[in-house]
């Protein structure tokens, strides 16, 4: 676990300048999004047994005990940030909230760039999710397209 603390800033890099253009093409092609940054998601690591110290809080709704593991993919599905180390009872907004990103958002999000998360993340200026209830076939269809472009989160995290 140390080691994936030590090697973030050195192998996992936030895009900036022409990497940040090339991002937005990317997820652009994808499905027509503009301004798309990155897509966000929590996942867990399943522990193999109990930790020895509170194993409650490690224990989560599948019903194991795990880790929690934020991700922001480009779209391409490569790493640009992550969070690790929450226990796995701990809900993705909370992580979120606490997160290097969040904590870090005005120096990190650029103009009109936002994030694509899943129902379990707040909606804001930066993190765009879908209609919880999709009321009218424009919502529906905003819904689909953006389940496009976080199929690289998916696939990044093998969700």
């Amino acid at each position: 676990m140390i080691a994936i603390f030590s090697l973030k800033h050195e192998l996992v890099n936030w895009p900036t300048g022409e990497l940040r253009k090339l991002v937005h093409l990317g997820f652009n092609k994808i499905g027509g999004f503009n301004n798309v940054i990155g897509a966000i998601d929590g996942t867990h690591i399943i522990l193999e047994n109990a930790p020895l110290k509170q194993p409650e809080i490690y224990w989560n709704y599948k019903k194991k005990y795990s880790i929690q593991c934020q991700a922001i993919v480009n779209h391409c599905g490569i790493f640009t940030d992550y969070e690790i180390g929450w226990p796995g009872s701990v809900h993705d907004a909370k992580v979120y909230r606490n997160s290097f990103f969040y904590q870090n958002v005005s120096t990190l999000i650029e103009g009109w760039d936002y994030l694509l998360g899943d129902s379990a993340y707040p909606l804001s200026s930066f993190l765009i999710k879908p209609f919880n209830n999709p009321e009218n076939h424009l919502q529906i269809q905003f819904n689909v397209i953006h389940s496009l472009h976080r199929v690289v989160i998916k696939v990044a995290c093998q969700n």
